[in-house]
């Protein structure tokens, strides 16, 4: 994708994927199209340019929590990586840092895995419980569903709950969580194709 000129834009932009991959895997497409326009600015942030032409809309890292989500095949990165300068807050102080960010197909593949991410990812290591799980996914409340994903360690900075309300608010993204006529999208990763997971009993052993 390339960098937008308004705020419209690119919410115009990423809003149909958002709520194919909310109709399969669950959340809401208004929370998940403020974090995608709060972590680009919006598609006209030059510090995300780099991202967004790379198809990264949620800043995933290569690397997020235990990688066993991804070796399992409940993924859809294809597994190519950039190298990125971003800032992260510390002990209540900001430094920049270089990372490598996650490479995506398509807008609808990355927030595809963003999901599946927050679905299947356990901090305790392979065989345990996901960290965020279906139940946080479940959740039918933008301001309820984006302080338990901010209460379950995501993102570094304090205020990043507060800020995806904002946008959420002031963008009127809200009109988004209707999925009534929405196809689900097809970016469904190895494992579930081959039924061996259930995206409905998201709680799995690796």
């Amino acid at each position: 994708m390339n960098p937008c000129k308004s705020k419209e834009e690119y919410i115009n932009a990423i809003a149909p994927a958002a709520q194919r991959v909310c109709k399969r895997y669950g959340y809401l497409a208004s929370v998940l199209v403020a974090q995608a326009c709060l972590e680009n600015g919006f598609g006209m942030d030059p510090s995300c340019y780099s991202l967004i032409q790379v198809n990264n809309f949620v800043g995933q890292k290569s690397e997020l929590l235990n990688k066993s989500w991804v070796t399992v095949g409940l993924s859809v990165w294809p597994g190519k990586s950039i190298t990125k300068r971003t800032p992260e807050q510390r002990g209540g102080q900001i430094i920049y840092i270089n990372d490598n960010f996650r490479v995506f197909d398509s807008i609808e593949q990355s927030l595809a895995d963003f999901l599946l991410f927050l679905t299947y990812a356990s901090n305790y290591g392979a065989g345990g419980p996901p960290k965020y799980g279906g139940e946080v996914l479940a959740i039918k409340d933008p301001e309820t569903l984006i302080r338990a994903v901010g209460g379950r360690g995501y993102a570094t900075g304090q205020t990043y709950p507060t800020s995806v309300m904002r946008i959420v608010r002031e963008q009127n993204l809200t009109r988004f969580d209707d999925l009534t006529n929405v196809t689900p999208t097809d970016q469904i990763p190895p494992a579930l194709q081959k039924g061996e997971q259930s995206v409905n009993s998201p709680l799995v052993s690796y």
